[in-house]
């Protein structure tokens, strides 16, 4: 997969305001056939940009957003991705034996600043079908740093 090019940051000037507020935080994913994670729990939704259906995030104006992503898999080595219309923007990697001394699960992250244009869409995706721990072991969240 083709990697997003490096974003740059506008220079922001105190006292900044932004006018549109966008922010949706979500959290117990699933794995579908198609290897996207849906996130079943919304519990913010501020904008209405997240998809609970598709598990996608369409960006309803342009500007920089940040995202962010934890999960835990109940066994074998999963890496996930955040993408923005299919272009990896980072990449997550868990396994189960990052801990020897502890019967410990090993948790991924993935975290991205990106600028987005308007109806950009943003997903996570998984490099198999595996599973994720269910419960709060996994959420995915985002917001609109700064419309530009």
């Amino acid at each position: 997969m083709r990697r997003l090019p490096r974003a740059t940051l506008p220079t922001l000037t105190p006292p900044f305001v932004i006018s549109e507020k966008v922010a949706f935080f979500a959290r117990n994913a699933e794995i579908q056939t198609d290897k996207v994670l849906i996130f079943r729990d919304v519990t913010m939704n501020h904008g209405n940009a997240y998809n609970r259906t598709t598990g996608s995030f369409t960006a309803p104006l342009g500007g920089v957003y940040v995202f962010h992503l934890f999960y835990t898999p109940p066994g074998d080595r999963l890496e996930v991705e955040i993408q923005v219309n299919g272009d990896t923007a980072c990449t997550g990697t868990s396994t189960d034996d990052q801990y020897e001394y502890h019967d410990s699960l090993g948790q991924g992250t993935c975290s991205a600043i990106v600028r987005l244009n308007q109806g950009d869409v943003v997903t996570v995706r998984a490099d198999n079908t595996g599973a994720i721990k269910e419960g709060a072991y996994s959420g995915f969240l985002g917001f609109l740093y700064s419309a530009v």
